[in-house]
């Protein structure tokens, strides 16, 4: 039986000992694997996010994926369980489209708090989405907390 709260836990600590060193890496639009977006909800690149987590985990990318979604810590759409969007993000200076998943603020949050020595959750990005996508959102995350108004721009 897999432990997916231990890989959960392991990826955690691989995250906050990298943001640590290089804090760019969460929360830096334009240079980032994730970024705060809500108070609920990081966007995070995908698959990069998943795959870099695993790496510095010493984990299997797919076993990453399964952890953070057997958690509830990666968000799926309630049709087929996948958790990968394509949306338009911007922010001053930059706009893009981009490969994305949604992670619940308290994932990295939580582990920037107990590992990497945060005094508390990190503010919300400059990040925004184009609101030309905020009804596929709202059905992606039916069931679940809506994106606030600040994630979009």
């Amino acid at each position: 039986m897999i432990d997916y709260t231990g890989v959960l836990d392991a990826v955690q600590q691989a995250l906050a000992a990298r943001v640590a060193r290089r804090p760019e890496l969460i929360n830096t639009p334009g240079r980032s694997l994730a970024c705060k977006i809500d108070y609920n909800y990081y966007l995070g690149l995908d698959p990069q996010f998943v795959d870099a987590t695993a790496a510095w985990a010493g984990l299997e990318p797919a076993l990453v994926r399964a952890a953070l979604v057997r958690t509830g810590d990666l968000i799926t759409s309630p049709d087929d369980r996948e958790g990968r969007l394509t949306l338009t993000v911007a922010w001053p200076g930059g706009r893009t489209r981009i490969g994305a998943c949604l992670l619940h603020s308290n994932c990295i949050d939580r582990a920037l708090y107990l590992y990497a020595g945060t005094a508390g959750p990190l503010p919300i990005s400059e990040l925004r989405i184009d609101p030309a996508f905020r009804a596929a959102l709202d059905r992606f995350l039916e069931g679940k907390s809506p994106l606030e108004a600040v994630a979009f721009a």
